[in-house]
Order: C-alpha cells, then sequence, then structure tokens
C-alpha cells in the first residue's frame, strides 16, 4: 500500500498492511522563518520516511500577532517560554484585534505549508490550529483564565469570539496553502482539570471555615458567661445562649439588629 492509501484506509476502518506511522518534533533553531522551518520538515521527512507529516510550529505562534511575547530556552519538548502575555486584565478581552491571518505569524507559518507542499508533493501534510480555549489559556495564563471565566464572563466571551473568528480563518487559509487536514490540538483537558483543582480547593476551604465556625459556636454555646459581638457599625453579629438569658431573649427571639444599650459599654482606655 501506498502511505495515502494505508492513511485513507485506516480512517475508513478498512484492513491495511500495518498501522500508520508518524511522529512529530518542534524545530526552536528554525521556527522564526518559513523558510527554514520548511527546510528542516522536509528533511525530517525523508530522513524517516513517515506515513504523514505534522508541520509543528513555534509553540507560541497563534499569539504572536496578539502580543504574546517568547522566548526560547533549551528544553527537550523544543517549546518557547512565554516572557509577556497581553492579557493581564479582564478589560484586554475585548481589545484583542481581528487578525488577517494571511499576514503576521499566521502568514509565516502559511507560507511554511507552501513551501512543505513544493518540497514534499506527495506527502500528505497536516496543519497544526489550536482550539480557543487553549489559545485564550496561553494569551491570559491558566489561573488568569479561569478566574476571568468565573468572573468576567463577558469580556473574556468577547475575546474568544475574535480568537475562533481568526482560527476558521486559518484553519481554512491552511488547507489552501497546500494542507491535507488540520490536526486540532485541543488541550482544554489539562484547563478542565486546572479548573476541577480550583474548584476542589475552594469547597476544603468553604468546609474547613464552616467547621472553624461550628467550633467556635459551639465553645461560645457552652461557656458561662454572657458573649456577644458587634460590628463597627453597632450591629450585633453573633449572640452566645448565656448572653440571651442574661438580657432576657427567648432562645428564638430575635435580637435587636443595634447595641441599643441593654449591655453597659465599655469605658474608653485612657
Amino acid at each position: 500500500m501506498t502511505k495515502r492509501e494505508r492513511v485513507y484506509a485506516t480512517i475508513d476502518g478498512k484492513p491495511v498492511d500495518r498501522p500508520p506511522v508518524a511522529l512529530w518534533r518542534h524545530f526552536p533553531n528554525e521556527d522564526q522563518k518559513a523558510d527554514p522551518l520548511a527546510q528542516a520538515h522536509a528533511a525530517f521527512q525523508k530522513a524517516y520516511d513517515w506515513d504523514f507529516l505534522k508541520i509543528t510550529p513555534a509553540s507560541s505562534f497563534y499569539g504572536d500577532d496578539w502580543g504574546l511575547k517568547a522566548t526560547y530556552r533549551p528544553n527537550r519538548e523544543g517549546t518557547r517560554h512565554y516572557t509577556d502575555r497581553p492579557v493581564k486584565k479582564e478589560t484586554d478581552w475585548p481589545k484583542l484585534k481581528r487578525l488577517d491571518v494571511t499576514t503576521g505569524t499566521h502568514g509565516r507559518e502559511l507560507q511554511t505549508i507552501r513551501l512543505l507542499r513544493k518540497l514534499l508533493p506527495d506527502e500528505i501534510l497536516l496543519a497544526s490550529v489550536f482550539s480557543p480555549l487553549t489559545i485564550a489559556r496561553t494569551l491570559a495564563g491558566e489561573t488568569a483564565l479561569l478566574r476571568y471565566l468565573r468572573d468576567s464572563v463577558d469580556e473574556t466571551h468577547e475575546g474568544l469570539d475574535v480568537i475562533a473568528e481568526a482560527t476558521a480563518k486559518f484553519s481554512e487559509e491552511c488547507l489552501a496553502a497546500g494542507a491535507v487536514d488540520c490536526m486540532f490540538k485541543n488541550e482544554v483537558k489539562e484547563l478542565f482539570l486546572a479548573r476541577i483543582a480550583a474548584m476542589s480547593r475552594a469547597v476544603r476551604n468553604r468546609k474547613s471555615i464552616e467547621a472553624e465556625r461550628e467550633r467556635l459556636a459551639g465553645i461560645l454555646g457552652s461557656v458561662g458567661d454572657g458573649v456577644y459581638g458587634v460590628n463597627q457599625a453597632g450591629q450585633i453579629t453573633f449572640i452566645n445562649p448565656a448572653a440571651r438569658r442574661i438580657l432576657g431573649y427567648d432562645a428564638a427571639a430575635p435580637v435587636r439588629t443595634r447595641n441599643s444599650g441593654a449591655v453597659p459599654s465599655l469605658p474608653t482606655p485612657a
């Protein structure tokens, strides 16, 4: 079978001579320009003769046109390190500009696909496209995005709309440039797990606070002295059973919201 026949038969669930095989990697020393990146991919494909070639751009490419700053620090994955994110507060989401994906960094990646199609005319080329939520996570930071999704829904959705529009247009342009299809890089699972972890911490904190409140209530309820507390406005915020008895309140009767003089005020320290 040819590589193309093998891949398409596998997708259709038909018998194949063997499963399709492919690996991919980053090229951090070549991924800032289209021609070196295309040449690196072509050499990689010719060296290993994979059944298909997944094109791997710089890991930060999808955010560069919105102002994401990144640099390369040597690491085994070949990914880039983010040094400055464009979304620093909720009001930054509506400021994300609508992109012309045929220019800028997106345009650079489209040119890489065009060059690869000339270098490898018969190969199955897959473009890398990231989900809008994954892009938003990079633009704002994972913890910050969770906060925005919870507390600034309208502003965040406005930004996501801009990102989704650019993603759809970029996918179309990738196919027009020569990619056979797009590999949709959906890393939302990590975001979901982070959100679950944050919710779990919030639940644990709330339970801890409630347990402490119950413990203190038990202590105040068991002491023989009358204890009550007021806030800065003079409003009574709590009162224990002994204080109710001393002041003549029934156990179920409402208590005045303000200290009206039923209990003498303490003298002001000299």
